[in-house]
Formats: C-alpha cells, structure tokens, sequence
C-alpha cells in the first residue's frame, strides 16, 4: 500500500509530457485499486479506503515540498526578525504556487488517463492542499511580525486565491465559495494586509498628485489630438501603470479589486477638486467692463459709435490660465474613460456591476467619478458664460425693452403689425453683441481644445437664448400697465424677439467658427423657438397642445 501511495504522488516529479505522466498515474492507481480492494472483506465497496489513499498521497506530497522549500536552520546565518518573516512569506508563497500546479497537473493528468469515469483525484489533492495550507496562513498573519505588502506577500495571495477557484472548480458543495481562505464574515483572510497597502498606496498618490499640480506650468501640452496639461497626462499614467502592475491582485477577489478602485476614485476626485478651485479663482479675472460701451452707446442714441462695431480693445472674457484649467476638466473624462476600461480588463467580466463588499458594486465609484467631472465642468463653463456676458446682457435686454416700446407706442394698425418682421431694429440691436462675441470666441480659440471651444460657444448660444426669453416673458406678462397687449401690438414684439433670435442663432452657426449646426441647438434655443412658433401660428402642432389652462 505505501508502494501505492508513493507511486501516486511522485509522478508529479516526473519530467515527462502530460500523456506519459497520465500513463504513470493510472498504472499507479490501478495497482492502489487492486491492492484497496483485497484488503476489503468479501469484495465490499472500495471507494472510501481508496480515497483515503489519495489523501495520504497528498498528505506526502504537501510535507514534502514544505521540508524542501524550507531554508535549513543548521548552518544558516541569523537573520533579523523581519527577514525572517519576508523568508516564511516567501516559503508559502512558493509552496502555494506549487501546489496549484500540482492541481493543474492532476486535473490534466486525470482527464487523460480517466476520462468520464467517478474517480476525482484534482478534488482530493485540492482539498487537502487548502486543508493544510491553511492553519500554515493563520499562523503567518497572527505572528508577531507585521506582514509585509511585497513582491511575496502578492505571489502567496494569488496562488491562494487560485487554490482557492480550483477547490470551487473540483470540490463543489464541500468548500464553498469563500469558505477554503476566509476569514471572519466571509471575507478573504488576507483582506487586512491587501486594506492597508491600498490605505498607504492611496494616501501616496494624494500626497504625489498634489505636488504635480503644485510644479504645473500650466503650458499646453499636446496628448494625441486633444490639449491638456502635463501633470494630468502623468497622473493618468501613473495610475493606469498601478493598475497593470497589480492586475493579478485585481482578479484575485472582487473586494480587493473594489478597494483599489475606491483608492483611484479618491485621487481623481482630489484632482477634480483641485482644478475646479482653480477655476473659482481664476473666473473673476475673466470679466470686462470695456465690453458693454457699445451697447451703452446705442442705449442713449450716442452718434460717436457707429453701429455695428462691436469692442476692439475690450479685455478677455477667459484667461490663459482658466482656458488651461478646462481644457484639464474636458480631458479629465477621456482620461478616466480610460482608466474605466483598463481597470474593467483586469477583473473578470462577471463582477463588473456586481456586489463587491463595502455595500458597493464594483464600478461605481468610476461612475460617481464622471458625474462629478461633469457637475464641476457644466458649473465652471455656466459661470464662465456668466462672467463673459456680465452685464452686457442686462444692456441687451434694456436695449431691446426700450425698442419694444417704442414699436407698442405707435398703435400699429392691423396691415401694418402684419408687415412687421422686427429684422432690421433685431440686427442694429443685436450687432454689438455678436460683435462681442466674436471677439471673446477668436481670442479663446487658440487656447481651447476642440471640444471645449464648441462647447463655450453653444453656452453662449443657449445664454443669449435665454435672455431673449426672458424679454419676451416679462413683456407677455404686462410688465407695462399702459400698452394695449391686443393682437396688433403683440405681433410687432413677437416678430422682433424672433428676429433676434435668427439672428444670434445664424451667427453661431455660421460666424461663430466652433463647428455648430442647426442640430446643436442648445435647450433654451428649442424652447423660445416652440414658444414663438405658438404666436407666429407656424406650428400647428404646438398651437393644438398649446395649453392656455392657468
């Protein structure tokens, strides 16, 4: 019997290819079989004195790749304590890795020399590999002697956790998911050790991507065919490469891998921070006076601005500075798109949106990262707008109110309210703000990216958009005691606001240089559009679900 047993567990040390080795084990466990069987009385059933065979043999085979991965204690020099306990990580990390070949092996080995038939020697050797294997983990982590997050530590845990998928693979029911290495409530034994390394790799990159943004110079930095800055191409790839470089911890269990995502999540959301209180300092150096003199000048009919003429000498609406800092804020969600997928390629497919420990699903935290790349992007542009139009648009909207005046007072009659377009008085009105516009586009054009450049001016198209509504709800609302709102002096008002705005819309997309299109109206646009439409009887439909309730 103890020829047997030898013979079933060294045929893994034989150099030979699979089907020679299949060969040597089915003679071996043919001659374990026979000789099972004569021990039983009267040719009873065999399968559980075989099976305590198979268990010796691996029980041999464990000890006696332990004693000879062991260093020897006889003639070795002394070593401080914490060597000592990097060698033991390092025994068991070896051990671990040898062990799950000797799974693959037999499974191998197994599926070659047996086929179909009921005897399971892959389920054996695995669970009493993990049997023995861990008492030998709960002593290492209860030692002493802190265990180190190195190169050995991350080899024991994935061998583990490999062990640990073959006994799920082999062994069924009898070592469920998570019970072969877990610790208390489930979670994988060595979730600690990974939790403190993430803390301290963690707390690194905050501390590295602070300094980095603290040495930018803020030049443009060309990154494929977008404009960033250079500390965000090298925070990305430093993150990216962490990732590659620890993508086997990732696949090892799902909370190992939602612990370094929450990590990578912290750092970007620092950096978003970061630029965003950037942006608020900048915002206010992104304001110019100068710019609303022509509108002040066609306000009080003074002759000395000719119309038409918009700023020459008026100051930026955005300084280099803030059109460096969005052009980070746009990159910053092709860059974390990025990360997404190189992190989603190195956990299986089957964890992506799934319960990952920490009351969290394993990419959340990624998303919550584009949300709020988003929210800080969408609130810094609207602030921009805001500051480039400053009271500009407060002018405009005095200019306009002043020309709907005066078309309310002239009492038109009835054939000339209907021959009224308003497109002369919207252009002499609206120019000077085109004007402006232009020019704060041209001088932003060649600082922007592509991508932010059109979307600053399709904000300032939905802003103007929205300045036109408002004159014209203020006006339908009776703000004017004293006009008569019939029919007749309404239209008049109704055909300049829309007047006005095709001529702001025609300017963006076709002056504007920010490759608009009739497509890309912005929502405010769409809404004083329908709102005019209803007036003007154009839109059948709208007039039909027109709802005059109040």
């Amino acid at each position: 019997m103890r020829v047997a047993e030898t013979a079933l567990h060294s045929y893994r040390s034989q150099d030979k290819v699979v089907g020679d080795k299949a060969a040597l084990l089915l003679q071996a466990v043919k001659l374990l079989s026979l000789l099972s069987k004569c021990a039983m009385p009267n040719g009873g059933d065999v399968s559980a004195l075989f099976e305590e065979h198979m268990r010796n043999a691996a029980n041999k085979r464990y000890r006696m790749l332990k004693s000879e991965l062991q260093p020897p204690l006889l003639g070795s020099p002394r070593v401080e304590g914490g060597q000592q306990h990097n060698r033991e990580v390092g025994v068991l990390a070896a051990l671990a890795h040898q062990l799950v070949q000797d799974v693959g092996d037999d499974q191998e080995s197994y599926q070659q020399a047996f086929g179909t038939r009921s005897i399971c020697l892959p389920a054996v050797t695995c669970r009493v590999y993990c049997v023995l294997l861990r008492p030998d983990i709960e002593a290492l982590l209860a030692g002493p002697q802190k265990v180190a997050p190195n190169e050995a530590f991350f080899r024991l845990l994935v061998a583990v956790h490999q062990l640990d998928n073959l006994a799920i693979q082999w062994c069924g029911g009898k070592i469920g998911r998570g019970q072969a290495f877990a610790g208390a409530g489930g979670s994988p034994m060595m979730l600690p050790v990974v939790e403190d390394w993430v803390k301290g790799l963690r707390s690194n990159q905050l501390q590295w991507s602070a300094r980095l943004l603290g040495q930018e110079q803020w030049q443009p930095y060309s990154s494929g065919q977008s404009l960033c800055s250079w500390s965000l191409v090298e925070l990305y790839r430093t993150l990216e490469s962490s990732v590659e470089a620890h993508k086997a911890v990732l696949a090892a269990h799902p909370m190992y891998a939602n612990l370094m995502e929450r990590a990578l999540a912290k750092v970007v959301l620092q950096h978003v921070t970061t630029l965003e209180k950037f942006c608020q300092a900048e915002l206010p150096n992104s304001q110019s006076n100068k710019i609303i003199q022509p509108l002040r000048a066609l306000k009080n009919r003074q002759a000395t601005v000719p119309l038409g003429q918009g700023p020459s000498d008026g100051a930026p609406g955005a300084s280099a500075r803030l059109c460096a800092y969005l052009n980070d804020m746009r990159e910053l969600r092709t860059k974390q798109g990025e990360l997404t997928a190189a992190f989603k390629a190195c956990v299986p497919p089957a964890w992506w949106g799934t319960d990952a420990g920490f009351k969290s699903q394993l990419g959340d935290r990624f998303k919550m990262c584009q949300v709020d790349i988003e929210r800080s992007y969408a609130l810094v542009l609207h602030k921009l707008v805001r500051r480039i139009n400053g009271k500009l648009t407060q002018s405009l909207r005095q200019a306009l109110d002043e020309q709907l005046s005066l078309d309310a007072n002239c009492q038109f009659s009835p054939g000339v309210a209907a021959a009224y377009c308003g497109s002369h008085q919207a252009v002499v009105r609206l120019q000077p703000l085109t004007n402006m516009y232009q020019a704060q586009l041209a001088h932003m054009a060649g600082l922007l990216d592509v991508r932010v450049f059109r979307r600053v001016a399709r904000e300032l198209w939905n802003a103007a958009a929205g300045h036109l509504h408002e004159v014209l709800t203020a006006t339908e609302a009776g703000r004017d005691s004293n006009i008569n709102n019939s029919m007749e002096n309404i239209m008049p008002r109704v055909k300049l606001i829309d007047a006005s705005l095709k001529h702001v819309s025609d300017f963006f997309v076709t002056s504007a240089n920010a490759a608009l299109s009739k497509s890309d109206e912005p929502e405010k646009v769409k809404k004083l559009r329908r709102m005019l439409s209803v007036f003007t009887l154009q839109d059948q439909e709208a007039v039909d679900s027109f709802d005059c309730s109040p």
